[in-house]
């Protein structure tokens, strides 16, 4: 499945998920914060499989913000505004974007349960919320069951 396909069929799958969880009411909370990251969660997750991926979209876009947040970081550094830490993500977000496919091979780690899970569990230990990291499982899980599908959405 191309990039497309992969977003289409994990964003029904997602928002399918948000709308059982508000539906039992699991989700209480509706700050902008949360609201924002559900959103990106839902339109981003099914593609960060694909980070290892030569010409995969998000890995682009994430080494873009990447060395963007470093150079915003850089210059708050420089003038004393902000501290040495988002210099730090920008660094870890352009190396993850540039240098995974490198590293493994394409429908390697990042195409298993243990890397869904990984990036569940980093979400939960960085968000502290439930929903969001329901909602992050679904919606990165969803390219897997997407690459079992033998039809093309698009």
């Amino acid at each position: 499945m191309n990039y497309r396909e992969h977003l289409v069929l994990g964003s029904i799958i997602t928002i399918i998920a948000v709308i059982i969880l508000l539906v039992t009411n699991i989700y209480p909370d509706f700050s902008l914060l949360h609201i924002t990251i559900t959103t990106l969660l839902i339109f981003l997750g099914p593609l960060v499989m694909d980070l290892d991926h030569h010409e995969s979209k998000l890995r682009e876009v994430t080494t873009f913000i990447g060395i963007t947040i470093s150079l915003i970081g850089v210059v708050g550094v420089y003038f004393n505004v902000i501290s040495n830490n988002l210099m730090i993500i920008g660094i870890l977000l352009t190396t993850l974007g540039f240098m995974l496919c490198y590293i493994t091979s394409h429908r390697g780690i990042t195409h298993s349960i243990t890397f869904t899970t990984t990036f569940s569990l980093i979400m939960y230990i960085t968000l502290q919320n439930k929903f969001l990291t329901i909602i992050a499982f679904i919606s990165v899980y969803s390219h897997l069951i997407g690459d079992k599908l033998f039809f093309k959405l698009i």
